[in-house]
């Protein structure tokens, strides 16, 4: 009798899959649950958890027309600014827009959007 080896593992996310070999069917692969972080539920989600990483990419990835209109707001915003006011405008509009990028996920949570 061959002594098996340990199977190797495949990672994949948050799920293990081991290749078990068995005498009946050879080889079978068995998914096993692993530790994952929860993510809190977007309708009890803070302010503060808003402003983690995670959260605002998850956001913006389900709101992709508004990714793309927030990536337009933060380039565009500082002009608008320096027209208006010169060197104080560019500040505050960039101020602003990257205010507008940040709090959007939280902003619409409580609009309903």
């Amino acid at each position: 009798m061959v002594p098996i080896s340990p199977a190797p593992a495949v990672r994949l996310s948050s799920s293990v899959i081991h290749l078990e070999e068995t005498r009946e069917l050879g080889a079978a692969f068995v998914l096993q649950e692993g530790y994952s972080a929860r993510m809190p539920s977007p309708l009890v989600m803070s302010f503060t958890d808003s402003l983690k990483y995670v959260q605002r990419r998850a956001f913006y990835d389900r709101h992709q027309l508004l990714a793309v209109l927030m990536i337009l707001i933060v380039l565009i915003l500082p002009f608008v600014g320096l027209v208006v006011s010169g060197l104080f405008g560019v500040i505050a509009g960039a101020l602003v827009s990257f205010a507008a990028f940040y709090l959007m996920p939280y902003v619409s949570l409580k609009l309903g959007v």
